[in-house]
């Protein structure tokens, strides 16, 4: 049993972790170092702005040497592993928290088909993206923010009560559990989450939004994989066990 969690959590994390890497280095990373060029003022979205920063430190371009671009394409190099790290390690435990789950539900010595997978990874999507992304959308780096320790038990707080919410949606067989999954459903977003009074940053709306929805829909092609990759080898190690 031990084994087969084990096995079926590192290999789907590492998939996981292969596929987010891959669709960031694609569709995310790109807008943050966009992002990166607005908050050190190297571009700026405001008119008048604009043409203060066309004539801003020229000759800085001109004194650039092979030995700055060296090093940041080292330091992009390093922050590119460091996202595959991070993107496994997560995911992997994501999917311990799946084997969890699927062995107190009692199916040890089921297979689980790759409609299971399919159902799993877009649950994990709602309860760990998509819910929270309700109230704390995915924010660029360096847009401000209200109170990081709100915000994160808001989301934590978000992610358990969904969690648990289609869980009683799924296996809760009274009209009783499913009202109280509901509740769990809309009680975050009533409290409402942590948020500053005013709306501001350097970057261009614009931007922000495209990075909120291409942060959603790598995290929802990385949910499916992982629930692909962990039904298909937890079944494989059932088989072969």
């Amino acid at each position: 049993m031990i084994k087969k969690l084990f096995a079926s959590a590192l290999f789907a994390g590492l998939a996981a972790a292969v596929v987010a890497t891959l669709l960031q280095l694609w569709l995310v990373f790109p807008l943050i170092q966009e992002a990166e060029l607005y908050e050190t003022g190297a571009l700026v979205h405001f008119g008048g702005a604009a043409e203060a920063a066309a004539e801003h430190d020229h000759s800085a371009h001109d004194h650039a040497t092979d030995g700055h671009d060296m090093a940041a394409g080292e330091f992009e190099t390093q922050r590119h592993v460091l996202t595959f790290f991070m993107n496994f390690v997560v995911y992997a435990g994501f999917a311990f928290v799946m084997g969890a789950v699927v062995s107190a539900l009692g199916k040890n010595d089921e297979t689980l088909s790759p409609r299971d997978g399919l159902l799993w990874g877009i649950a994990g999507f709602v309860a760990a993206h998509l819910a929270p992304s309700v109230g704390l959308p995915p924010e660029l780096p360096g847009t401000p923010a209200a109170d990081i320790v709100a915000r994160q038990l808001w989301w934590g707080g978000t992610i358990i009560a969904t969690a648990i919410a289609l869980g009683l949606f799924a296996y809760g067989k009274t009209a009783v559990l499913m009202a109280i999954g509901v509740v769990l459903i809309l009680a975050p977003h009533i409290i409402g989450a942590p948020h500053l009074n005013e709306h501001f940053g350097m970057a261009p709306p614009e931007l922000a939004a495209l990075f909120s929805a291409r942060s959603l829909a790598v995290g929802a092609a990385v949910w499916l994989t992982l629930g692909m990759v962990f039904a298909n080898v937890w079944s494989r190690t059932n088989t072969n066990s």
